[in-house]
């Protein structure tokens, strides 16, 4: 009961971060997966592009389905670390991000 209702709070917290970083990371580097024969969005690509002979498209639309679903993967980490951050973190954060955006005086 400790470990659910106080330690994997506190440690998934601390942990969400670099989860979602590898994550994405993942997400990006799977084009690396084409070279051992495993087939995924790149080597489709390839595969579209030997038949229509459009390589700049393929490959464009290839880099907007990847930015897509990197963009989606990020913004779904940031939500599960702002669902998971205590209320009084998130007030001292944006009080400090308001100093920092703060205007300095012209001299």
């Amino acid at each position: 009961m400790i470990y659910r209702r106080v330690v994997l709070p506190q440690a998934f917290r601390i942990a969400i971060p670099t989860i979602g970083g590898y994550f994405i990371s993942l997400l990006k580097d799977s084009s690396l997966v084409s070279f051992i024969a495993v087939n995924e969005l790149l080597r489709h690509g390839t595969i579209v592009i030997a038949n229509t002979f459009r390589s700049m498209e393929v490959y464009m639309m290839v880099a907007i389905i990847y930015f897509a679903m990197s963009f989606v993967a990020s913004r779904a980490v940031r939500r599960i670390e702002h669902w998971l951050t205590p209320a009084y973190l998130r007030r001292q954060a944006r009080r400090v991000a308001a100093v920092v955006t703060e205007p300095v005086p012209a001299q």
